[in-house]
């Protein structure tokens, strides 16, 4: 008779589901997956039911899935295991190691891998515990680690380069990931289990290891394995602080619970091998499969065996629109790498199903540490990114105002097409901007015959003055580049990239016609190649507070603020800056609270409070204001040196100095000093002349007795004798 047996298969995206009376599909993370993660994984097991550790899966990975089973599974199951929509343990006889080929996810290959009750009845039947082979540990597979993620510092490069070719299962984990982690581990281990102390060297010093978190083992195993495993993971967790920005949520490293639970299932394994020879241990090959999406193993999924999609599942993959994806492009630097991950979190929220989105980012000097809360953010929502480096010096001749927040990273965008050279279409954002709805019907505009979609400046002085000075005729408009749809393969043909450099250098000589840096030079180069966008989609703060003289009707405009699809916080004062008085400035918190950012605000709740009285609305304070701000140049300054975030990180600096700080203690105390005696003068000398010289002093004496004890400890305070000397109100007139 066979065993009851329960090898549950992590899933965290849709991928065709290996489920049969053995093999259970379960849903890593439910708790703090997406609602449309959530409905496409709908027919899984949730690990989020029952007792769980289910929100803390972006630490424990699949761990969280062998809790699940621990604290939940009947009692009545005899077998647990453990395997990976990806990965799986071979059960048929194969004779390599790892079968590291990615096979398509097919009914012919789960067959010929053994993964059904077939052959997984038998081999339970026969052993105790089933566990991956041991394979070499090449010094190559850290190296691909680090192409991928980045985990190699100087000091850790130099230290793989001296290493032999085969690496020991803790060099290995040293190079990787955290080496405090594992000797954290490794100390707690040894606390708990002493005797361990006779092999465990052996297991670290072997060039041979056990990876995946892959088994499957006898239930009284499996809950012995289970009380050591959190057991030690826990007094970790408890010992170590997981809260630095190496350890973000969705990083690589962020995973450390999931890495220390490979190695010890390791050491479990060769305890039970030491310490309890009867156990029968067999070892079994690795197979890799690609774990393609259901659309693309269709033909597969239809099929009524082993590897087949809930009714439900499937009826929603041909119901839902066909996959598109979106490339977008944002340019930052370091300084600007919170508002680029506000602005990737608002337009990841608002994504719909069978949207795909590739972001690519022209990094002008973003650190490793911003990198990881960046693609922290895929705990929102699954996206691709990737980091393209800008030659700064390309950018050296152009035009940057002193005293704002520009920067070069403005004009990376002239280099687009070829920083991207597979990219035919993209949108290209500016991180000052908020998305509020799909970006679905925007990407389907069509620019095929055109330079790029825009939306028109809303500010009427550069829709009517200042296109002028650009030599624009009065058919011409002036768009606002902080949303552009790009056709790049037509930016290709026509070189326009040499274009936009000759047009700023030939500006530049003329002198005093750049104004708005990069924006100035397209609006020459492309005018006779747009496609007007509804200004809904690039909804200015000029939009709110002037009315302007834009080819946008008056209802356009109005439908735009109350409905925005996109929010561009263009202008010098940002949501992020004390006195912002847009009316759409809290949306930018709501999304930066999605981000590792999150909980930051700006001062300046007495401008929130003027602007809800109308006090900054009143007619003459705002006329006087517009005549007072319409000099360019003077504007720019004054914005500059108070808005500037370099400057104020320097004033923060000063003014945190403990001699400056001592000066202004000094300074405060002998203000009040001064103005407490000053007040206390005053009293004396209008008190006089009611009481009399003798009984105003008896008061103050009193009064500044009263005054100590008051401020000594509770048991001290006591009514001072004098109190009684102390004349009434209107004892005297």
């Amino acid at each position: 008779m066979n065993p009851k047996i329960t090898v549950l298969v992590c899933y965290h995206t849709d991928a065709p589901r290996i489920k049969d009376d053995v093999f259970a599909p379960i849903h890593l993370g439910r708790a703090c997956a997406s609602p449309e993660g959530t409905r496409a994984l709908r027919d899984c097991i949730g690990d989020d039911t029952g007792e769980n550790i289910s929100d803390r899966n972006p630490r424990f990975c699949e761990l969280t899935a062998l809790y699940w089973a621990w604290k939940n599974l009947a009692e009545d199951v005899e077998y647990v295991g453990l395997m990976h929509y990806r990965r799986f343990l071979v059960f048929s006889e194969r004779g390599e190691d790892v079968i590291n080929w990615p096979f398509e996810s097919t009914e012919a290959a789960v067959a010929q891998f053994g993964l059904d009750k077939e052959h997984v009845a038998p081999l339970c039947r026969q052993y105790d515990v089933i566990c991956p082979v041991k394979t070499p540990i090449f010094k190559g597979y850290v190296y691909d680690l680090h192409k991928r993620f980045q985990c190699l510092t100087p000091a850790k490069m130099r230290r793989f380069t001296s290493a032999p070719p085969l690496l020991s299962f803790y060099e290995h984990y040293a190079l990787a990931h955290f080496e405090r982690d594992l000797r954290t581990a490794i100390r707690v281990v040894l606390e708990k289990h002493p005797e361990y102390l006779s092999f465990l060297d052996d297991t670290l010093e072997d060039t041979k290891g056990r990876f995946c978190n892959m088994f499957v083992m006898q239930r009284g195993l499996f809950n012995e394995y289970m009380a050591f495993l959190f057991g030690v993971l826990g007094e970790v967790e408890r010992r170590l602080c997981f809260d630095g920005p190496e350890y973000l949520a969705g990083s690589y490293q962020g995973r450390v619970m999931g890495f220390l639970g490979e190695r010890l299932l390791s050491i479990y394994i060769d305890a039970l091998a030491r310490f309890r020879p009867e156990t029968r241990i067999k070892e079994l090959p690795i197979v890799f499969f690609d774990g393609r999406s259901l659309e693309r193993c269709a033909p597969a999924a239809k099929g009524s065996g082993i590897l087949a999609a809930s009714s439900e599942t499937h009826q929603d993959s041909q119901s839902s629109p066909p996959s598109s994806t979106f490339d977008i492009v944002l340019a930052s630097d370091n300084d600007y790498a919170q508002h680029l991950a506000v602005a990737i979190a608002s337009i990841l929220r608002n994504a719909t199903d069978g949207e795909s989105l590739s972001f690519h980012i022209l990094d002008g000097g973003i650190s490793e540490t911003n990198r990881f809360r960046i693609e922290a953010l895929k705990t929102i929502r699954d996206f691709e990114i990737e980091f393209l480096d800008v030659d700064a010096a390309a950018f050296a001749a152009c035009p940057i105002p002193s005293g704002t927040w520009i920067t070069e990273t403005t004009y990376y965008r002239f280099l687009l097409p070829h920083l991207a050279p597979t990219i035919d279409k993209a949108l290209y954002l500016d991180c000052d901007v908020v998305v509020l709805t799909s970006l679905r019907d925007l990407w389907a505009t069509d620019v095929s015959g055109a330079y790029a979609a825009v939306a028109e400046d809303t500010w009427e002085y550069a829709a009517i003055h200042h296109k002028r000075m650009l030599g624009l005729s009065h058919a011409d408009f002036y768009f606002n580049a902080g949303v552009m749809l790009v056709n790049l393969a037509k930016w290709r043909e026509d070189g326009l990239s040499d274009a936009l450099f000759a047009q700023m250098r030939e500006m530049v000589k003329k002198g005093g016609t750049i104004q708005y840096d990069d924006q100035d030079v397209m609006n020459c180069v492309l005018r006779n190649g747009l496609i007007v966008l509804p200004i809904k989609w690039n909804v200015q703060q000029t939009a709110f507070y002037f009315t302007g003289c834009t080819r946008y009707s008056a209802e356009a405009l109005e439908d735009a603020r109350c409905n925005p699809a996109l929010v561009h916080f263009s202008g010098a004062v940002k949501p992020w800056h004390p006195g912002c008085i847009h009316p759409l400035r809290k949306e930018y918190f709501t999304y930066l609270d999605m981000t590792s950012w999150r909980g930051r605000r700006r001062p300046g709740a007495m401008f929130d409070f003027l602007h809800r009285q109308r006090v900054l609305f009143a007619s003459p304070v705002r006329h006087l204001a517009r005549g007072f701000w319409m000099g360019s140049r003077f504007r720019r300054r004054i914005y500059g040196f108070l808005y500037d975030e370099a400057l104020a990180r320097h004033v923060a600096q000063i003014a945190s100095h403990p001699h400056v700080r001592a000066i202004c203690t000094l300074l405060r105390y002998a203000i009040v000093d001064t103005l407490t005696l000053g007040i206390r003068l005053a009293g004396f000398v209008a008190a006089v002349p009611l009481y009399g010289a003798r009984k105003v002093a008896a008061a103050f004496r009193v009064l500044r007795r009263w005054r100590g004890r008051m401020s000594s400890p509770a048991g001290e305070r006591t009514v001072p004798a004098e109190a009684s000397e102390v004349p009434r109100a209107g004892a005297r007139r």
